[in-house]
């Protein structure tokens, strides 16, 4: 008489179901992708594969400006991370970034717009046209206007 140890091992092994083979091998070799970005010409792709014998006559890369610069067609980015954080929107603020969302998918080609963009945009485009002490300034004027309650205080 087999003891029930054993015969629960058995219902184990015969319950386990084995991975069936691929139906499909692998490829013998690996499958090239060209990165071309989406206004780029045609004729300003790079070959996804340079010869070697190439390589010693291509110039050094010139160092990266101080200053942020839009990259030109068919450069890469490097994006540096990006810092997670609140922040606080009146509802009308709120609703415009919806619109914009909005617009993003219906337009074509559809974009998928995040809030995040929109406000890095914003932010990006503030720094180009006014200085700190300027927004400083700006919002010394109009921050009377917008005084709330407030957080209670003890």
């Amino acid at each position: 008489m087999p003891d029930g140890l054993s015969m629960l091992d058995e219902k184990r092994k015969s319950r386990s179901r084995s991975i069936p083979s691929p139906r499909n091998p692998p490829r013998s070799t690996p499958v090239q992708v060209a990165e071309l970005a989406p206004s780029a010409p045609v004729e300003a792709a790079a070959p996804a594969v340079e010869p070697e014998t190439t390589t010693a006559a291509v110039p050094a890369p010139t160092p990266a400006p101080a200053a942020k610069e839009k990259p030109a067609a068919g450069e890469s980015t490097v994006q540096e991370p990006t810092i997670k954080m609140s922040i606080y929107l009146e509802a009308s603020d709120d609703l415009y970034l919806e619109e914009i969302t909005h617009a993003g998918k219906t337009s074509r080609p559809r974009i998928a717009i995040s809030r995040s963009a929109i406000v890095r945009l914003a932010l990006e485009r503030l720094a180009a046209t006014m200085t700190a002490d300027e927004i400083v300034d700006q919002l010394r004027k109009t921050g009377n206007e917008h005084q709330g309650a407030g957080r209670k205080r003890r």
